[in-house]
């Protein structure tokens, strides 16, 4: 599926300001960025070299086998690479699941657009 940059997000549909409350946390991707969240799976499973390797919204970065800090850095990198995004060192830290990074990129590309 190429990529398609999020053009034009409504402030009620487009992604939270800022960063997410701890509440939200966890339904937050689920869903509402299918096809960031897609292209964030393809790119973990590129890097971690394992087609097979299911990712939802709701995994934990930490619960992926074979994840570690070096491969969050990786592919923070790649997606930054791929999807035209620049992340500081304090958004990084507080990834903590799929649906967070995604969430994290609709942000950047919404703030980008406008």
């Amino acid at each position: 599926m190429p990529y398609r940059p999020i053009a034009a997000l409504s402030q009620a549909e487009g992604p939270p300001q800022g960063k997410l409350p701890d509440a939200a946390r966890a339904s937050a991707g689920a869903g509402r960025y299918p096809a960031l969240l897609t292209q964030v799976a393809g790119i973990m499973r590129g890097i971690l070299r394992d087609p097979d390797l299911a990712i939802e919204a709701a995994t934990a970065l930490d619960d992926i086998p074979g994840w570690d800090s070096m491969v969050l850095i990786t592919v923070v990198v790649e997606v930054e690479c791929r999807l035209d995004v620049m992340f500081e060192a304090t958004e990084i830290d507080s990834l903590r699941t799929a649906g967070d990074l995604a969430d994290a990129i609709a942000m950047k590309q919404a703030q980008r657009a406008v």
